[in-house]
């Protein structure tokens, strides 16, 4: 009892799925009758009943899943099988409630014997029943235990009991304590067969090992009368000719016990399936229970759970609002912000271009190779800080929503003739091969034709950008059906990194595959998207690292009956 609760289930099927079958109900209901009947006896009717429900509630304070909790009733079955676990706690607590340390040895004695192994063992001597004691031991404690004969002679029996290492794995520490209940009540019931089979004196009962002192099995010596020397043959001989029709008397009767022993078994395999049912209904029954339980608390003041979460979200709802207004005031300021700033910053650029112009043309007078060199380097330092601030301005104004589209009808062959044959120059001074496709000459769109070429100038020059020497890039076109054209600039660059795709079209966003010195500030592509939505497209990339990119995006197409002039 000083384990605590119980470590495995007391009945069902354990934790490999095997069902639990070590001791019989047989045992169990023996222990509970006994104690009923001792109090019933001692303390007055009423009394037992009493102490067998306080029984059933020690021992399910010791079942932490209720679906395993006894009752009365379910303990009295004997049909039923338990874990050895169970039986010893059982075991202590009837001694406990009984007061009495000897609980187990009397109570084996008076009820182990059913008045079933009784009758069945009539036709047999006591020398022959001793022998079948491990086949009747199995009955009771089925694969926990091992029963052995060592010998047996007329008035004398060696018999062994050992423990199982499934059993000893239940035990554990308490090994010798739960081995004191087991021997004391098996070799009590032994000794009591004589008594209670043939109505003799019970056997002398002397231990020769015993697992409660540290030997590896129980072992004891029984004693008796040895004047039932020939019992079988004289109750045989009385209704037939002798010891051969004793012999087929005695096979008559075994073959009923091993009829009646294997309807024993389909029984008992019936109740070990109706005990798993139990438990796997008691389980959903919990589940219920609790489903139904958790809703009813959550039916319970839902309606203030409601108003309070939307009173919440009320409240979230406008702290988003604000925060929303804030950043949209805060992009109009950022986008006034770069606006004036680049435009501030235009004039003075201009004006440092016009004076590095002059002077390299030596206008302010001779100039040495050294600071041509360096005029040169400011001039194209200057060009590109002017790039930049263009794109920053096209940028705010795009954004802002300042950038007036005049949508016409644009062959599309031929812009984009116009745009390669203009970046040309820029390829072959990189090295770079820049072709296009062949090209339907029908196309029309629909399109500014300025913006248009910009947003396919920037994808052609990004292409150039991040392709190495020797490389190619390709400008195709096509019609896709559903009123649009889609227009696609592939290279053979360096790629786009998996995780980086999702960010080309991000302002100033730099990929890793860019080395340090690849010119640009990462606006070019924000362009071109804002650009191409503003014409009600769309544009998306399809690239992996080494392998090259391909930009493509839609713009609307006009159906027209003849080429155009």
């Amino acid at each position: 009892l000083e384990k605590g609760l119980m470590e495995y289930p007391p009945f069902g099927v354990d934790e490999s799925g095997q069902k639990i079958r070590d001791v019989s109900g047989v045992t169990i209901r023996a222990n509970v009758e006994y104690l009923e009947e001792l109090l019933d006896r001692v303390r007055g009717p009423g009394s037992g009943a009493d102490m067998v429900d306080r029984l059933v509630s020690l021992l399910n304070g010791r079942i932490l899943d209720p679906t395993y909790h006894v009752t009365p009733d379910f303990l009295k079955n004997p049909w039923n099988s338990y874990s050895y676990e169970f039986a010893c706690f059982l075991g202590e607590f009837c001694c406990e409630l009984a007061g009495d340390p000897h609980f187990q040895s009397k109570m084996a004695r008076q009820k182990f014997l059913s008045p079933l192994v009784v009758a069945l063992g009539k036709p047999f001597s006591i020398a022959k029943i001793y022998e079948l004691f491990p086949h009747f031991g199995q009955k009771f404690a089925k694969d926990s235990l091992e029963f052995q004969v060592q010998a047996v002679t007329p008035g004398r029996a060696v018999l062994r009991m050992a423990i199982t290492e499934r059993v000893a794995r239940q035990f554990g520490p308490y090994l010798k304590a739960c081995a004191v209940l087991v021997c004391d009540a098996t070799k009590s019931a032994l000794a009591s067969a004589p008594e209670r089979i043939h109505g003799r004196l019970p056997a002398t009962v002397a231990d020769l090992s015993c697992i409660a002192a540290g030997d590896s099995c129980c072992e004891w010596e029984l004693t008796w009368d040895a004047e039932d020397r020939g019992f079988l043959s004289r109750v045989t001989s009385r209704r037939t000719q002798g010891r051969r029709n004793g012999r087929a008397e005695e096979h008559l009767v075994q073959d009923q016990l091993q009829e009646m022993e294997a309807r024993h078994e389909q029984l008992r395999e019936a109740y070990l399936d109706q005990q798993l049912t139990t438990v796997e209904l008691r389980r959903r029954l919990r589940d219920v229970t609790a489903l139904g339980r958790q809703v009813e608390e959550l039916n319970v003041g839902l309606e203030a759970k409601v108003s309070e979460r939307t009173a919440e979200l009320e409240r979230v709802n406008q702290d988003l609002q604000i925060a929303n207004q804030r950043l949209k005031e805060l992009d109009q300021l950022k986008s006034s912000f770069v606006s004036i700033a680049s435009h501030e910053l235009r004039t003075p650029m201009t004006s440092i271009k016009g004076y590095v112009d002059n002077l390299l043309e030596g206008i302010a007078g001779p100039i040495t190779g050294k600071q041509t060199a360096y005029l040169t380097r400011i001039k194209h330092n200057t060009d590109r800080l002017t790039r930049l601030i263009t794109d920053l301005l096209d940028l705010s104004k795009i954004e802002s929503g300042l950038v007036p589209l005049t949508p016409v009808a644009l062959p599309l062959p031929e812009l984009i003739s116009d745009v390669v044959d203009s970046l040309q120059p820029l390829a072959k001074q990189k090295g770079l091969t820049l072709v296009t496709a062949p090209l339907d000459r029908r196309t029309i769109v629909q399109a500014d034709r300025d913006k248009l070429t910009q947003v396919l100038m920037n994808l052609i020059q990004n292409a150039i950008k991040f392709t190495e020497t020797g490389g190619t890039v390709t400008v195709e076109s096509a019609m896709n059906g559903g009123g649009v054209a889609h227009l696609s600039v592939a290279d053979t660059g360096c790629g786009i990194a998996p995780d980086e795709v999702g960010k080309v079209f991000d302002k100033f966003f730099r990929g890793s595959q860019s080395a340090p010195q690849t010119p640009g500030a990462g606006l070019g592509l924000a362009i071109a998207k804002s650009l191409v939505e503003r014409h009600g497209g769309a544009i998306w990339v399809e690239s992996a690292p080494g392998r090259g990119s391909r930009f493509t995006f839609t713009v609307p197409t006009i159906p027209i009956s003849q080429p155009p002039p």
